[in-house]
């Protein structure tokens, strides 16, 4: 996109001083504190989703984007434990927590999604087991989120699920579905095998599978808010394969009104 386009879809939906801008200067915060400490220790991730697409088509935020991802595969998120704090805490102000997917939080910031990349099997029988069992636990630790904050204004057809994750803890839950997203994983996953993202709360995105090898090799850095973050070097094959032609505007834009004075905390 040229910056005349930038400039006027900026404008349109998250000009200087909005909400919406405010809560993505936070975000930005989050992405450059935890940038600076995953490249202090090694550790391999990228922008993701439409964090991605912002990066590539905006040079930022998307306009009317009201969060942030990252993405890494599971053997970086393994190293990426090894310096995570009893209480949760890779540094004082930036702490990991979540019980859906885990999430950066950053004092009085918000939140930035991760997601890990976990191995699919390779026979049909335990693709099969393995899917569902992670999409019910997916749910249920869904379910069992929305008891513990009693929110349910939003009706969703998964609550059907409530009764069922009632009587079991939050941590029983997310213990089940962390064992079940490692089933079948061999010692090494090679670049022409499938993952997909079994940790995630969406059913659907466990139905979105490539291979091992778009998630590796040396990262680039690419413009994002002018900061320099990294992507992997076949980010669009990546994007084509979650979102197709990830270049063209969508006729409507999500998320549109999410964010106001009101609700900016509650979102993030």
């Amino acid at each position: 996109m040229n910056t005349k386009e930038l400039r006027e879809l900026k404008a349109k939906y998250n000009p200087e001083g909005s909400p919406l801008r405010d809560l993505q200067y936070r975000l930005l915060d989050i992405l450059v504190a935890f940038d600076k400490f995953a490249s202090e220790h090694n550790i391999e991730y990228s922008i993701s989703y439409g964090t991605l697409i912002g990066a590539v088509r905006h040079q930022g935020f998307i306009p009317w984007d009201d969060d942030a991802d990252i993405m890494m595969t599971r053997e970086q998120w393994t190293r990426l434990k090894t310096f995570i704090a009893g209480d949760g805490h890779l540094t004082d102000e930036i702490f990991i927590r979540g019980v859906v997917r885990p999430e950066i939080h950053m004092v009085n910031k918000g939140i930035v999604d991760i997601f890990i990349y976990d191995y699919v099997p390779k026979n049909i029988f335990g693709d099969i087991v393995k899917t569902a069992t992670c999409m019910l636990l997916s749910l249920l630790v869904k379910c069992k989120s929305r008891i513990v904050h009693k929110h349910f204004r939003r009706i969703k057809p998964w609550f059907l699920l409530l009764p069922l994750a009632a009587p079991f803890k939050m941590s029983t839950l997310v213990r089940w579905k962390e064992k079940a997203s490692l089933w079948f994983s061999p010692e090494e996953i090679k670049p022409d095998d499938l993952v997909c993202l079994y940790r995630t709360g969406g059913p659907k995105d466990m139905l979105v599978r490539h291979p091992y090898g778009l998630l590796l090799g040396d990262r680039l850095r690419v413009p994002f808010e002018n900061r320099l973050f990294p992507v992997i070097p076949q980010y669009d094959d990546f994007l084509r394969i979650w979102y197709g032609d990830y270049m063209q505007l969508p006729a409507r834009p999500t998320n549109l009104g999410r964010v106001t004075d009101e609700n900016l905390c509650e979102i993030r």
